[in-house]
C-alpha cells in the first residue's frame, strides 16, 4: 500500500498502537471511521478500518417524524504500522483511494440488497409483460424441450438468428436447464426437478429458476437489461424500509429521491409512477391513498434475508 502520510509514534504496547491509530484515523479520515479487526503480521500491525454514518429515513405522511440510522460499513480500507528505525510509523492510504474503496463496498451493499430482491420476487418480476417478453427465445427453448423431450437448433429456429439462439441453448446448458446428448437437447437436472408441475406452472417455474440463478448473467451477456429498472426501483423502496424496520409510505416524489440518492439516476415523477403501476400489478408494490408501499410478506422475506 502507498501511504499518503506517515505518522511516527514511539514503540508501545499494541493497545497503545490501537489508540493512537483510532485517533489518527478521525482526525485524517472522519469521525465515523473505527477499528473493525487488527492483526500482527510478519512483524507489522494491520489494521482494518470500518466507517459509519448517519442517514435519513424520510416518509411522506405529516404525522411520520424522519428516522435517522446509522450504517455502518466494515473493511473500507486497512492501516499498516510498520517498524521504523526504533518507532512506529503508521501509514495512512491518500484519502482518494478511501473514498473510492467507500463507494465499492456501498455498490456491494446495495448489489447484494438487489441480490436478495430478485432471489425472493424474481417470480412476480415475471408477472411484467415487458420482462417476459424479453425471455421470449428462453420460453421458446423450454417450452419445445417441454413439449419435444429431444430437439434440434432448426426446431427453435428464431428470427435473431441460429447464432443467437445457439448461445441461449449454451447458457442453458451451463445453467443445467438442457443438455446435449447424440446430437440433440433434452430436459437438463434443473428441468427434471420441476416435472411433477402441470405443463404452465411448470414453465412459469422455469422461468422463475431461470431468473432467480441467471440474471446477472443475462444482464452482461445477452444485455437483458429490461430488469434494471424495475429492481432498481424495488431497492430504493426496500433498502431504506428494510433500514427502518418498517414499511415507509411514499410518495413517488420520494421514492424519486430514494432512488437519486442510491443510484444517482433521474427520472419523472411520471415515469416512477408508470413504472409502480406496473410494480403494483406484480405485487411487489402496493398503493393506498397514492402512497407507495412495499408488500408485507415480501418486505418480510427480505428482512429475513437482509438480517433487517
Amino acid at each position: 500500500m502507498e501511504a499518503a502520510s506517515i505518522v511516527r509514534i514511539p514503540i508501545g504496547t499494541p493497545e497503545d498502537v490501537r489508540l493512537t491509530v483510532e485517533n489518527q484515523i478521525r482526525q485524517n479520515v472522519g469521525p465515523g471511521c473505527y477499528i473493525n479487526s487488527s492483526q500482527k503480521y510478519k512483524g507489522k500491525f494491520v489494521f482494518e478500518i470500518g466507517n459509519s454514518f448517519h442517514e435519513i429515513l424520510d416518509d411522506s405522511r405529516l404525522n411520520i417524524s424522519p428516522r435517522i440510522r446509522t450504517r455502518g460499513i466494515n473493511s473500507v480500507f486497512s492501516v499498516d504500522v510498520i517498524d521504523d528505525k526504533g518507532r512506529y510509523a503508521i501509514l495512512l492510504p491518500d484519502i482518494s483511494i478511501i473514498v473510492e474503496s467507500m463507494k465499492r463496498r456501498m455498490n456491494s451493499v446495495a448489489a447484494k440488497s438487489e441480490a436478495v430482491i430478485v432471489e425472493k420476487a424474481y417470480d412476480r418480476f415475471l408477472t411484467i409483460p415487458t420482462v417476459r417478453m424479453a425471455l421470449n427465445p428462453i420460453i421458446q427453448i423450454l417450452d419445445a424441450v417441454d413439449e419435444s423431450e429431444a430437439i434440434t437448433l432448426k426446431d427453435v429456429y428464431h428470427r435473431k438468428g441460429n447464432k443467437k439462439i445457439q448461445q441461449y441453448m449454451d447458457f442453458l446448458i451451463q445453467m443445467n436447464f438442457i443438455s446435449y446428448e447424440n446430437g440433440k437437447y433434452v430436459r437438463g437436472s434443473r428441468f427434471d426437478e420441476h416435472m411433477s408441475s402441470e405443463s404452465d406452472e411448470r414453465l412459469h417455474k422455469l422461468l422463475a429458476s431461470v431468473l432467480e440463478s441467471g440474471m446477472e448473467y443475462l444482464q452482461s451477456y445477452f444485455h437483458m437489461t429490461m430488469l434494471t429498472p424495475f429492481v432498481r426501483l424495488s431497492n430504493s423502496y426496500y433498502y431504506p424500509s428494510g433500514s427502518s424496520g418498517d414499511l415507509i409510505w411514499m410518495y413517488p416524489d420520494l421514492l424519486r429521491s430514494y432512488e437519486m440518492r442510491y443510484y444517482n439516476y433521474a427520472r419523472s415523477v411520471k415515469q416512477i409512477n408508470a413504472q409502480a403501476r406496473q410494480m403494483k400489478m406484480a405485487r411487489i408494490f402496493e398503493k393506498h391513498d397514492g402512497y407507495i408501499t412495499g408488500e408485507e410478506s415480501l418486505f418480510s422475506d427480505y428482512c429475513s434475508a437482509m438480517h433487517c
